[in-house]
């Protein structure tokens, strides 16, 4: 394939008219990754005609893939480890091994954090997580040359995820104590999910304001053992790792332990390429 793709784009040179080739277009590293797609494709699924040609049609898709168009959809879907992450709302569950934030854009947010823009995709599509994940991996909102959502996105150091969960305990806003409401219409992206839960005392007060009278609550669900002794603390995770990725090149931060110590590692895809 690469031999024939190469006669392609001379011969479409030495022709006069629109050059195959050059940046942007059939480059030589790109016709070899092409051809080891292909040659992979073809080579995993001897005997199989239909997935054969599914995963030739995944690679022509996955490579015309651009920040606008996301032409993933016959992409391997990868591991089959058990998800870490279980999402409930009104309507349905789902299972899944990554959580991709899909948000709008606030002026209230110039440059967001990590949390800041987890709760706001939590509040924005009304979901929650059915426990607290052992893992858990965000996406951020697709970026590229061509558009971008925000210009500067802060890790977290730290996740609180206390308000994200299904059956937590939760804290008031005002008080402090435990939290028996939960009023969606009182999120706000500078403060979180924090602001939307209320005991009952504080929730009445808080909704006697002319701006909120008409908010609706809901009865947060609170298991019988939250009621007696359960502990009064959230759920906040650690970062472990950030992951940068653009086509093929991809850079990455990771925490690693040395002497009862954390240390961070800096890591480079094309860090051995010369030139």
């Amino acid at each position: 394939m690469g031999t024939a793709l190469r006669n392609l784009v001379s011969k479409q040179k030495s022709s006069g008219t629109e050059s195959l080739g050059g940046k942007g277009k059939l480059t030589g590293e790109l016709i070899t990754k092409l051809s080891s797609y292909y040659g992979w494709a073809l080579k995993s699924h001897k005997g199989d005609v239909k997935a054969m040609h599914k995963a030739v049609m995944a690679t022509y898709y996955h490579i015309t893939s651009n920040d606008v168009t996301s032409n993933h959809t016959l992409c391997p879907e990868g591991t089959d480890a058990r998800p870490f992450v279980n999402i409930v709302n009104s309507f349905s569950q789902q299972e899944t091994h990554l959580y991709q934030l899909f948000v709008a854009k606030n002026e209230l947010l110039e440059i967001p954090t990590v949390q800041q823009l987890f709760h706001q995709s939590i509040y924005e599509c009304k979901l929650k997580f059915q426990r607290a994940p052992k893992a858990l991996i965000i996406q951020m909102p697709r970026c590229g040359k061509q558009f971008k959502l925000y210009d500067y996105i802060v890790p977290s150091l730290k996740l609180d995820i206390t308000d994200a969960l299904e059956d937590s305990y939760r804290f008031c806003y005002v008080c402090g104590r435990q939290a028996t409401l939960e009023c969606w219409e009182c999120f706000r992206p500078d403060v979180g999910l924090e602001c939307t839960s209320y005991c009952d005392s504080c929730s009445k007060t808080v909704h006697q304001h002319k701006d909120r009278t008409d908010h609706k609550q809901e009865p947060l669900l609170i298991k019988d053992s939250f009621r007696k002794d359960a502990p009064l603390r959230r759920e906040v995770m650690d970062l472990f790792a950030v992951v940068c990725i653009e086509t093929s090149h991809y850079v990455c931060f990771v925490k690693c332990p040395v002497k009862n110590k954390h240390t961070w590692c800096f890591f480079d895809s094309m860090a051995d390429r010369e030139g």
